[in-house]
């Protein structure tokens, strides 16, 4: 973010995350239904969301402690307030769903022409896979946070899925919510065009 001078937009965890390695005041910081203007043609909108149930709970809820100084420990990371951002650039709508869950009310009446959906977890919260897609009517579905990455990437830069992913049936389950979309998995690393 420092040197690429973009610019960022999240929770009050990301600002007190970027505080703590010296670069205050770099986020937009979101609690949901903000639409902010990155640059002329591209706005983002924050639709408030939740996480995903990984195990039996959701991991790391709240917010991050400020004047926490780096290096942080695993258990200082929290995930703070969790949303769909809803990037529009210019002719190209595309919403980002990093955990999988939602909240439905704050979905509806969006779309989009590409959804990223993430996977990990997805067994936990069916309605997540079996109406999302359905909601936002995207032409492309991505599903992401598939990588085991919980391992080192490997020097061939191929990562295995995470254990008990179960992407076959994910994608079964999301063609049925939106059979005229095409879903495509991607490989770690791997680049794509929309």
């Amino acid at each position: 973010a420092n040197q690429l001078k973009g610019p960022l937009v999240g929770s009050q965890s990301l600002e007190t995350l970027m505080a703590a390695h010296d670069l205050p005041g770099l986020v937009t910081v979101c609690k949901g239904g903000e639409t902010v203007d990155l640059m002329p043609g591209a706005t983002v909108t924050m639709l408030l969301s939740k996480h995903g149930i990984i195990g039996d709970r959701v991991p790391s809820p709240g917010e991050i402690e400020p004047d926490l100084k780096p290096p942080l420990l695993v258990t200082d990371y929290k995930l703070g307030t969790i949303c769909i951002a809803k990037l529009i650039l210019e002719d190209l709508t595309f919403m980002a769903c990093g955990s999988a869950n939602f909240i439905p009310e704050e979905v509806e009446g969006h779309t989009c022409d590409v959804l990223f959906m993430g996977a990990g977890g997805w067994q936990k919260t069916r309605e997540y896979v079996q109406q999302l897609p359905a909601m936002v009517k995207p032409k492309v579905i991505v599903p992401y946070h598939t990588d085991n990455f919980f391992i080192p990437i490997p020097e061939d830069r191929k990562t295995p899925l995470m254990p008990g992913l179960e992407l076959e049936k994910f994608t079964e389950i999301v063609s049925k919510s939106a059979p005229d979309a095409e879903i495509r998995i991607l490989d770690t690393f791997q680049y794509t065009e929309f």
